[in-house]
């Protein structure tokens, strides 16, 4: 049985809203906020998917806005915070406005070299397809 809740975890006026299933979840984040609260709301996320079980978790942050686009340091941070909340136990796929996608991924690659299997779309069909391969 899903269990669908709205978190309190964000600044005022960014909605979080969680669905876990069993081994699967999904959150929908929208609102708009600076790129550390979104870090933080992703952390959190991230800390609830692993306590509840979760092992496939879509991040939908397509609706969420933040202030300017992320340099390579605070991606490589923000992974860096979101692989040790997900202690290797969560695979994520997040979908996120296409101008935020770096080509390159290097965040991408800092998650998975500190041990979180993830991988970033603009689409959430793709990002459901990679999740569930």
């Amino acid at each position: 049985m899903a269990l669908k809740e709205k978190l309190a975890i964000g600044p005022p006026g960014v909605e979080v809203e969680t669905e876990f299933d069993g081994a699967v979840g999904s959150v929908r984040v929208r609102g708009r906020t600076t790129f550390q609260q979104a870090t933080l709301i992703g952390t959190k996320v991230m800390t609830l998917a692993r306590e509840r079980g979760v092992r496939h978790l879509l991040m939908n942050l397509r609706e969420l806005g933040i202030e300017h686009s992320p340099s390579l340091g605070e991606r490589y941070f923000m992974v860096r915070d979101w692989a040790a909340a997900g202690a290797g136990a969560v695979r994520v796929a997040m979908v996120v406005q296409p101008h935020l996608i770096d080509p390159r991924k290097f965040a991408i690659l800092a998650a998975r070299n500190a041990g979180l299997v993830c991988d970033v779309f603009s689409d959430e069909a793709q990002a459901c397809e990679w999740l569930n391969n």
